[in-house]
């Protein structure tokens, strides 16, 4: 058994941190493959697990605290600006 703790025993932040170590390698083997790790995937991996928006910003807090630091994504940013240039007109 990987984790001695049951589950009901743990607090979000020891679950968040469970998860954000477990995950952790596989995000930096991602991205050594070439692939780019976006909050929106991020977000897209924890929800298709079953996650509560509560436990995805616990756990990218630490992913955060580890050292770990999403790609940005491109489309979203040309979005908000071709929306600041609409805006603007």
């Amino acid at each position: 058994m990987k984790h001695l703790k049951t589950f009901e025993s743990y607090k979000r932040e020891d679950i968040s941190e469970e998860i954000a170590k477990d995950i952790l390698p596989k995000f930096q083997k991602m991205r050594s493959d070439g692939q780019e790790v976006t909050i929106d995937d991020f977000d897209r991996y924890m929800k298709e697990r079953g996650a509560d928006s509560d436990t995805i910003d616990s756990v990218m807090h630490y992913l955060i605290n580890i050292g770990f630091d999403f790609d940005i994504n491109n489309e979203d940013e040309e979005d908000d600006i071709d929306f600041e240039l609409k805006n603007r007109i």
